[in-house]
């Protein structure tokens, strides 16, 4: 059984002068970020790799996150996941190794609440990521590889506080 943890960047600032690759959480981001960390340290759920977007607003977020843990969690920036499709992302979690069995991916909208939809199935069809917002699901699979809506279960959202 493996854990599979989507998470949209926290808010983040519109402020004229930054790109948007550049573009770092607002002080209401940290607090969120930091708020989603805390209910998965709770929960027991340390992700073993982060897989996130290299813009600053995801990195800020992987990272505040990873801090909420004794020890780190392994993080891997990919270019890819900068906005990517639903099925972009699916397939960078598919090429996971299987000796992972938590996995968190910090991302965009719109393909990351598409992805989220789609894994959830029936349960999924209303979830709206606001950012900062976490997704949850068990993979009953017995690797990455096979991910997808029929080996998903106990679906949840969590949303920061």
């Amino acid at each position: 059984m493996r854990t599979l943890l989507l998470m949209r960047h926290a808010k983040a600032t519109h402020c004229p002068g930054y790109s948007d690759r550049q573009r770092p959480l607002k002080k209401s981001g940290r607090a969120a970020a930091a708020s989603i960390a805390e209910t998965l340290r709770k929960d027991g759920l340390r992700p073993d790799l982060i897989l996130c977007s290299p813009s600053r607003r995801t990195r800020e977020t992987a990272e505040l996150v990873a801090e909420a843990f004794p020890t780190l969690p392994d993080q891997i920036l990919i270019d890819d996941l900068y906005l990517a499709s639903a099925s972009e992302i699916l397939s960078c979690i598919r090429t996971v190794p299987k000796e992972i069995g938590t996995l968190m991916l910090v991302g965009h909208n719109i393909g990351l609440e598409h992805l989220t939809q789609i894994l959830a199935g029936p349960v999924g069809k209303a979830w709206h990521l606001s950012p900062g917002t976490l997704a949850i699901f068990t993979l009953d699979a017995g690797d990455w590889a096979q991910t997808d809506a029929s080996c998903m279960s106990d679906p949840r959202l969590v949303r920061p506080d």
